[in-house]
């Protein structure tokens, strides 16, 4: 039954965070520079990789080990913007750009951990594997999203978009 509501929510989802990611991009001017392209560089990467955990999910539903394990990927990615928000109230973590960075690398020791649970029952199993080189390549290119050119144009066209 869950399942089947997912099918429901899922495309809500994408399609209301990417309708989240336009009027952020439509209002940049209100933010510090460079920051609502590394935002939506980070809300599109999420996106993309919740959306493609979810489906690997659906395709290896009948193998109960992988499909819990790409769930549990699913909910990885959403939560960086919460664990940022919480690492602000550390007084050792002063700044923004620090806070999402500590952010990523929770998430990238989670992953690593969950790999190594993997490995003592003998079999390290795709789902986190893959998951923790996805987190890795976003949380190396989000620090260098806004001199990337190519990437900046497809942002502003994405922002252009009507859905």
């Amino acid at each position: 039954m869950i399942g089947k509501i997912s099918f429901i929510l899922v495309p809500l989802i994408i399609i209301s965070a990417l309708n989240m990611v336009q009027i952020m991009l439509i209002n940049k001017n209100s933010y510090p520079p460079n920051i609502p392209i590394r935002l939506a560089f980070i809300d599109i990467a999420t996106l993309i990789q919740f959306l493609l955990f979810y489906l690997l999910a659906i395709y290896k539903r009948k193998e109960i080990q992988l499909h819990a394990r790409y769930m549990v990927c699913t909910i990885l990615g959403p939560l960086i913007p919460a664990l940022t928000r919480l690492l602000f109230r550390f007084p050792s973590i002063d700044n923004f750009n620090k806070s999402l960075n500590i952010s990523y690398i929770i998430i990238e020791i989670v992953l690593l951990l969950l790999i190594v649970d993997d490995s003592r029952s003998g079999k390290i199993k795709l789902p986190y594997v893959l998951a923790l080189i996805l987190f890795i390549l976003q949380h190396l290119l989000m620090n260098f999203v806004s001199e990337l050119e190519w990437l900046n144009k497809i942002i502003d066209a994405f922002a252009e978009l009507r859905f």
